[in-house]
């Protein structure tokens, strides 16, 4: 794998900037850009997340394979929401 075509993939995402403006340190855009694609197509960019998905995980003393039981206090709904609280006065029984 050519690192100067890595190099500007990295570039890319991290700068924002568009294919045509890479530095000249890296190979021509098209180059660049093509190995970008197809790695997209295979899916080895999911995998090289994945994977520093897991060594951050690990880094942070927590386990490779998480527990999906994990909840944050504000994605948890009450549970009497549904209920009937009282009766508007306003409104009108037909």
């Amino acid at each position: 794998m050519n690192t100067t075509r890595v190099n500007g993939v990295f570039y890319t995402i991290k700068s924002t900037c568009s294919w045509r403006m890479l530095l000249k340190d890296v190979p021509p855009y098209s180059s660049v850009y093509s190995f970008y694609r197809k790695c997209r197509i295979k899916g080895i960019w999911k995998k090289v997340l994945s994977k520093f998905v897991k060594i951050r995980q690990i880094k942070a003393g927590g386990s490779e394979h998480p527990s999906d039981r994990r909840i944050d206090s504000h994605s948890v709904k009450t549970a009497g929401a549904c209920e009937q609280r009282g009766i508007d006065g306003g409104k009108k029984e037909t």
